[in-house]
């Protein structure tokens, strides 16, 4: 009974170890999850401002081309 009891101590144990690995693996995943988040984030900000440059100098070349059309029209 006792060899028997240790057999069972020894699997919960081992159920442990392999518990803990999985979680150390769930949270090391998270992790990487939680920094690609962070990148993707970043990197939209980045798209976000240059998509923000690009139409202010649309709005300015807009401007210059109707400033040439009158300047053309008076003569």
């Amino acid at each position: 009974e006792v060899f028997t009891g240790m057999t069972v101590f020894e699997n919960l144990q081992v159920a442990a170890e392999e518990n803990e690995e999985r979680l150390r693996a769930a949270i090391e995943a998270r992790v990487a999850a939680e920094e690609a988040a962070t990148e993707a984030i970043s990197a939209r900000a980045d798209a976000e401002r240059a998509a923000a440059r690009l139409a202010e100098e649309l709005t300015e070349a807009r401007e210059r081309l109707r400033e040439l059309e009158d300047a053309e029209a008076r003569g």
